[in-house]
């Protein structure tokens, strides 16, 4: 399973196709295991359900030197940003363990909404 998930999290991080002045948003992030493989300079916020999640994460960026990245606790059922803030919405496999993924889809268009903003792939 490491070897499929660091694939397909290599993949995913490839596909969103990130410029250095788009914000980001990674919903239900966990431990950070999605941070390898984006590069050291993107802006934006990851959340996640899970406080201990959050702490590995919160570790693993200060290690990859990420300082542009905040991360905190939220619900991805109720995103806690406005209106189209994000240029794009990771959900590195989120969707698959959220008790309401269609919630959670409409919460990522909702914030993912500013000009040019996308879900990936584009």
């Amino acid at each position: 399973m490491g070897f499929w998930s660091r694939e397909v999290r290599r993949q995913a991080a490839r596909v969103l196709d990130l410029r250095e002045d788009e914000r980001l948003l990674i919903i239900g992030g966990g431990t950070g295991m999605e941070l390898e493989h984006l590069p050291v300079w993107v802006g934006g916020d990851g959340v996640d359900l899970s406080g201990g999640m959050l702490e590995r994460a919160h570790w693993r960026r200060a290690e990859l030197g990420m300082h542009n990245l905040d991360l905190r606790m939220m619900d991805a059922r109720t995103l806690d940003f406005p209106d189209e803030g994000f240029e794009a919405v990771y959900l590195p496999l989120i969707l698959t363990v959220v008790e309401d993924g269609g919630r959670v889809f409409a919460e990522a268009a909702r914030v993912a909404a500013r000009k040019g903003g996308h879900l990936p792939p584009r």
